[in-house]
Formats: structure tokens, C-alpha cells, sequence
């Protein structure tokens, strides 16, 4: 690396650091959707069972229990995730996020001048890909973050030949996979895998290997073996896990083709905010009708109008890589688009796409190798390629007219009603304000169009490193307005401050609100500009975890739960239609002591402080309690809606009559409790922990059987006397394939 080199790295690494400034120096915390409900409170969560001293094989704070490790998106094993266990857990999250920021543009810098090209490209490529509007997005989708930072370093590594860089490429492939989320994964090895072959057996051999097809393979083979091997860790048992939870069922299709994109999304490309601002968590997006309502799954595929004009031109005009580019392209999109074509549910019906959700993730394969295309172009203008400069103007030109014919539009009486049909939110409480904002949208994209032709215009005047520098300039400015807007960032305090509604309990918390967010009341809270601390304040269900507090009941927002946890809610819906108290009994057998009610709207206050859940204590059983009677498991249903049942009484397929006993003492830890009981006769020990094939019990040290009950649950003959009950949760599969990782990575 020269002097030159070092310089730059030091420019690109200071210009990320002041692009995250907010949250590097000033305490501000990335908050926008999964962040908030899940990743802040169950990274914690996952922090705080290790320095307790354990392994955190098992997540006792949500649907009563769950595998941690073992699912992929706690990323246990993931290296960079490690920095949550610095003291301030606060200060550590925000760092592990922008750990990748910094990945990522560096990463992409030493990938591009591996190919020779100019510094200035490179770093303007670096750039385009660390601050696009779809690594951007990522902030609050974190698994997809922590698998493309790698991205540029795989593709360095796989274009160079000695075995050091296949090693290294097989050490970011693993981290790729141990990042855990499957679609982006598969994307990332899609497209490595034909740039390594193309690279060595196509056009512009770089490394200079020379390799037939057939070496070239063989190699890419040998990397993806060694890096299954290393990820196995996290790969075997979570693929043991998925067959244990609902991802082992086919989804239904309306969830598989919920965040289909919209084809007018393509717009996005050249003019940020085309379907609406990702600004106040996406509050004002008025492409949520054609989103079926939803916020987009990406807030912005906005690379930059310099790198989508200059990108575009170059494919038109078949510079050299264009094939490729164009291919990722097109089946990106088609991929992405989703319900909008019958293809998805052909491979839908074909079971190729029955366990994945959300088509909007292949806009990956689309953007991102085109952003990657752009410095390229851009080398091209500098070293005087006219036909390439001239198309990009044209088409920052044609964006500028539209931009400014849309402003000039938005001043007429007629507008409003027009862009109200046109996106077709005529129900959308916001829908004025969305029209009105939507001026200030087009007049500031056509002063983004404008500073671009200009720009362009003035390459013929200025030299090439000058006017390469200056296009970075343009670059960052344009970026760096969408930065605040998609990244969005919140005070400190939303995170550091316990809720003031809170309860401080050992029981669990049924959050029967979180049920209900399409009645009237709920849309009352989330309809507002405080809609996260409604979330942060309500303690929603994951969110609670953060400040210790269980969840029973609970929807499964991420679609992890175990088949016994899906099947009690089942029949959960089923009661619910047949007794108005039906939450009583589950409440109960569950050790759920709170449950959450929506307050009316007019004593909740607002703003920060806002209160929209009352915690309404309820009548439960302990966490581990004796049985005083049993029931068949079919008769759960008939049972519970009838009233023929005590709060004690256990559903199972075990026939006989419970002895009474007692529960002496308890101490309960994440993995494993220790109980000291005495039993008057042949009695059932109930265990409110979500049942799964690795917990074992103990009676005395000697192995004794668990069975299934109460549906979700697990319980223990326990015979006459005093006894010492052992349980843990212990997943071999850990121990085993920690052990084939490790052998690996050595």
C-alpha cells in the first residue's frame, strides 16, 4: 500500500466517522423497527447471560423460553457481536453497528484498487456502496448488515491466487454465514461465486491465474467447504433449530409475498424520496398503499444520482463487466418485485420460496453490484470518455425537468387531489400533509439533479483528479442529506431510562395490547409522531426483556418460535372466540402476573413520557407449581371454554391422579433450575418452560423422564418424599460442532 493509499484510507475512515458523528460523540442510538423490538433488547439480553457466567443456550425472556445460540438471528457466534460485552452496553451497540460502516468502505476501497483503478474512484465507489441509501437502511435490519460488510473483503480475497487469500476468503465467507441471515447469504455467495469465475476464467484475468473453469471451481469449492466448516458452529444447530420452530411448516403465501416492491420503486434509483420520506420512522411514506400499507422493507435504494447515471450509461453503452451487472440487475429485480408477477408463486408452489419471507431483500443482488459498476464509469469519464459523460448528463437532466415539472405541478389547486388518487392513500389520515411535504421533495431532488449536471458539465474544464475530487464532494453532499433520514437516530435516553410503567416482577407479562394493533385504540398511539416511545413506554413484548421482564403469549414477530409455542397460541385464537375470559387459565399456566392493557388515549399524555399500557395484575401459578388434577390434552379446549378446570390443572396425555406436594425452595437460572420439593405421593411437577428435546431432568441425581403439557409445557412425575430436581438445558450439537469450527479455523 503506498503513502497515497494510507492517506485516502485515513479520508475514508474519518468521513464515515463524521457521517456517524450523531452517534459516535453525541449519544444519539439507532432506533428505526427491529432495533427497538428486537435487536437493542435481546442482544442484551444475551450480553447479561454470559457475564452471569453462563452460555446462553436458551432465551428465557421470550414465548417462555426458546433456543438462543442456536438461532441464527442472535448471531451468537459472530466475532463482532463480541463487543457487546464491553462494560457500556449502550456505547458497545451503537460501535458494533458502525463497526460495519467502517467494513464496509474500507473494505470496498482495497476491493476497487485491486482492480487498478484510480484512488479517487475507489474512494468515491467506497463511498457510493458505505453511505447508499440501502446500506443505510440497514442500520435497523442488522443481520443483513453484518453479512454485507464483508462483501468487498470476500471479493478482494477471491480475486487473488495464493492460498493465504483462499484461507482469508474462507475466513469472510464464514463470517458472512455466522452474520445469519439465509436470503442475503445466499445472494452473497451467488454473486462472489460468478465474479471469482468470471474473474479467472472471463475477460480482464486481474490475478493472473489462468485457471480453466474447472480450477477455478474446484478452488471457490474448496473455500465454501472450509467456511461451512468454520460457520458450523452456528449453521448445524440452526438448521436443527429450524426444524423445531414454525419455519419447518410452509408459510402462507400472503406472509411469504408481504414486501413485494413495487415496480415504481426502479424510480428510487434517481430520485431519493420518490415513494416518500424515511424520516420520522417512515410517518409520512405515502407509498404505503402500494406497500399493502406497510413501510418498505429497504427506506431507500438511493445510490447516489451520479452513481445510478453514470452505472445506467455504462450499461447502455456495454463497457467492459456490463454483462453481469445486467443480469444481477434484471433478476434482482424480478425477484424483488415478488406478487407483482406470477413468478413467485410458481416458486412458491414448487416449495423453492414456501420458508422465506420479504422478496424486497433480493433488491441486494439488484443495487448493489451496479453501485460497485459506477466507480468504474467513473474511472472511464476521468480518462475522457465522452459518450459515457454526455449520457449520464442527459439522464441527470430528464430527472431535473421531472423534478421541476412535479414542483411547479404540487403549486397547482389540482395537485393534492391528483398525488392523493395517484398513490392511492385516500384513507391515510397524513395524506394532506403528505401532499404538501411532497413539494419541498421535488424542488430539493432538482437542486440534487441540478448540481449533478453541472458537475458533469464541467469535466471538460478541469482536470481529472480535480474533478474526481469534486465528485466525491457531490457524492457525500447528496448522500449526506439522506443519511439523518434513513439511518434515523434517537436521544440516549430511549434506551438508558427505564420505562416509568414498568413492573419489577419475577412473573411474566402478557401483552394482550400488542394483539390488537389493528383496532381503533391501537392505531390512536401509532398513528403518532411518538410512535416508538408508544413502543419503548408500552414495553412490548421483546422490548421488556432489556429491563429483565418476560414475555408470555407473545406474538411471534420474527417467526422463531418453537411448533409447541405456535400450537398454544393456536388454541389460544380458538378460546379466545369461545369465552370471554379465556385468558385467565392461559395467564395462569403460563406465570404471566401482568397483563397489558391498552390506557385510553386521553390519559396516556404524549411525547416522551407517554404511558399507553396499563400493567393489570392477574391471579398466576408459579414458574414450577404441582398439579391437583389432570385432563387429556384434547379436551384443552372444551375444558377451559366450559369452566371446568382449576387455575392447577395440567393438560397431558399421562393418565392418573396427582398426589399434592410442594415446591421448597427454587433457584433459577437462563440454561438450568435447581429445585428442592417434597411430594405427598405420586404427584406431577409442573414446568412453565417451553418443552424441547434438550432439556433433562434429574430426580436425585438419576435421569427422569419430561413430558409434555398444558400444550406448550413440560412436567415431572415426582414420587413420595423430599427430592432434589435438577433442570438443564443442554444443546450437544454446540459442543460438537464448536469443536469442528474451531479444528477449522486453526
Amino acid at each position: 500500500m503506498t503513502r497515497r493509499d494510507a492517506a485516502a484510507l485515513a479520508v475514508v475512515i474519518a468521513v464515515v466517522t463524521l457521517f456517524f458523528s450523531d452517534v459516535l460523540f453525541f449519544g444519539r442510538a439507532f432506533y428505526f423497527r427491529d432495533v427497538t423490538r428486537f435487536y437493542y433488547p435481546l442482544k442484551k439480553v444475551t450480553r447479561d447471560i454470559i457475564l452471569s457466567g453462563e452460555f446462553p443456550s436458551w432465551n428465557p425472556y421470550l414465548s417462555e423460553g426458546q433456543p438462543l445460540a442456536a438461532n441464527p438471528e442472535f448471531a451468537v457466534f459472530y466475532p463482532p457481536n463480541w463487543l457487546l460485552l464491553l462494560p457500556d452496553y449502550e456505547l458497545a451497540f451503537r460501535l458494533h453497528i458502525l463497526l460495519h460502516y467502517y467494513l464496509a468502505a474500507i473494505g470496498m476501497y482495497v476491493f476497487l484498487r485491486s482492480w487498478r483503478l484510480r484512488i479517487e474512484s475507489a474512494t468515491f465507489g467506497a463511498f457510493a456502496f458505505a453511505f447508499g441509501g440501502l446500506l443505510l437502511s440497514l442500520s435497523c435490519l442488522l443481520p443483513y448488515l453484518l453479512c454485507l460488510a464483508w462483501l468487498p473483503w470476500l471479493g478482494f480475497f477471491l480475486g487473488r491466487s495464493s492460498r493465504r487469500d483462499a484461507a482469508l476468503a474462507a475466513l469472510c465467507l464464514a463470517l458472512v454465514l455466522l452474520g445469519g441471515e439465509p436470503v442475503t447469504i445466499a445472494q452473497i455467495i451467488l454473486m462472489s461465486g460468478v465474479y471469482a469465475l468470471w474473474t479467472k476464467c472471463g475477460a480482464g484475468n486481474l490475478a493472473g491465474v489462468g485457471a480453466g473453469i474447472g480450477g477455478a471451481t474446484q478452488r471457490l469449492l474448496m473455500i465454501f467447504v472450509a467456511a461451512l466448516l468454520i460457520a458450523s458452529v452456528q449453521i448445524v444447530p440452526g438448521a436443527d433449530h429450524l426444524r423445531d420452530s414454525v419455519r419447518a411448516r410452509p408459510f402462507p403465501f400472503w406472509l411469504v409475498s408481504t414486501w413485494s416492491t413495487p415496480p415504481v420503486k426502479a424510480v428510487e434509483l434517481f430520485v431519493p424520496g420518490a415513494l416518500g420520506p424515511g424520516a420520522n420512522h417512515a410517518r409520512l411514506y405515502w407509498g404505503t398503499a402500494i406497500y399493502n400499507w406497510l413501510d418498505p422493507f429497504f427506506l431507500s435504494i438511493y445510490p447516489g444520482l451520479l452513481v445510478a447515471s453514470l452505472a445506467v450509461v455504462a450499461l447502455v453503452l456495454r463497457r467492459p463487466g456490463w454483462i453481469p451487472i445486467v443480469v444481477a440487475l434484471i433478476a434482482g429485480f424480478v425477484l424483488a418485485i415478488g406478487s407483482h408477477t406470477p413468478l413467485l408463486k410458481l416458486l412458491y408452489d414448487a416449495r423453492l420460496f414456501s420458508s422465506f419471507r420479504y422478496p424486497e431483500k433480493f433488491l441486494v443482488i439488484a443495487t448493489l453490484p451496479l453501485t460497485v459498476f459506477a466507480a468504474f464509469a467513473l474511472e472511464r469519464v476521468i480518462e475522457g470518455d465522452e459518450r459515457l459523460r454526455k449520457g449520464s448528463m442527459a439522464i441527470a437532466v430528464l430527472v431535473a425537468a421531472a423534478c421541476i415539472l412535479l414542483a411547479l405541478f404540487s403549486l397547482t389547486p389540482r395537485y393534492s387531489e391528483a398525488f392523493i388518487r395517484f398513490w392511492g392513500i385516500e384513507v391515510h389520515p397524513l395524506r394532506g400533509a403528505m401532499a404538501s411535504l411532497s413539494l419541498r421533495t421535488w424542488t430539493l431532488d432538482f437542486v440534487r439533479a441540478a448540481v449533478v449536471v453541472a458537475l458533469l458539465a464541467s469535466r471538460r474544464r478541469m482536470t481529472g483528479e480535480l474533478w474526481a475530487r469534486l465528485a466525491i464532494a457531490v457524492l457525500l453532499i447528496d448522500l449526506g442529506l439522506e443519511r439523518p433520514h434513513v439511518a434515523e437516530t434517537v436521544q440516549h435516553e430511549f434506551f438508558s431510562r427505564r420505562p416509568p410503567a414498568t413492573p419489577r416482577t419475577d412473573a411474566r407479562v402478557f401483552h394482550q395490547a400488542d394483539w390488537y394493533g389493528a383496532t381503533g385504540i391501537a392505531r390512536s398511539y401509532f398513528d403518532r409522531p411518538e410512535m416508538y416511545w408508544v413502543i419503548r413506554n408500552g414495553v412490548y413484548p421483546h422490548v421488556g426483556a432489556a429491563w429483565g421482564l418476560q414475555s408470555a403469549l407473545n406474538r411471534d414477530i420474527d417467526q422463531t418460535a418453537l411448533s409447541p409455542t405456535a400450537d398454544l397460541l393456536q388454541k389460544m385464537y380458538e378460546l379466545r372466540g369461545l369465552t370471554p375470559h379465556w385468558f385467565e387459565p392461559l395467564m395462569a399456566m403460563s406465570n404471566a402476573g401482568y397483563r397489558a392493557m391498552y390506557l385510553p388515549a386521553v390519559q396516556a399524555g404524549s411525547g416522551p413520557s407517554i404511558r399507553p399500557i396499563i400493567f393489570v395484575p392477574a391471579p398466576t401459578n408459579p414458574r414450577f407449581y404441582f398439579a391437583d388434577g389432570v385432563a387429556p390434552s384434547r379436551d384443552f379446549v372444551s375444558r377451559l371454554s366450559t369452566g371446568a378446570y382449576t387455575r392447577r390443572i395440567v393438560f397431558t396425555d399421562t393418565a392418573f391422579t396427582p398426589a399434592s406436594g410442594d415446591v421448597l425452595n427454587v433457584a433459577v437460572r437462563s440454561n438450568a433450575a435447581h429445585l428442592r420439593v417434597r411430594s405427598e405421593g405420586d404427584a406431577l411437577l409442573v414446568c412453565s418452560i417451553t418443552r424441547h428435546k434438550y432439556w433433562r431432568a434429574t430426580i436425585d441425581g438419576v435421569r427422569a423422564d419430561l413430558i409434555p403439557a398444558n400444550i406448550a409445557y413440560q412436567a415431572l412425575r415426582v414420587p413420595r418424599g423430599v427430592h432434589e430436581i435438577e433442570l438443564r438445558y443442554d444443546n450437544p450439537l454446540l459442543r460438537w460442532f464448536g469443536v469442528v469450527s474451531l479444528i477449522a479455523l486453526i
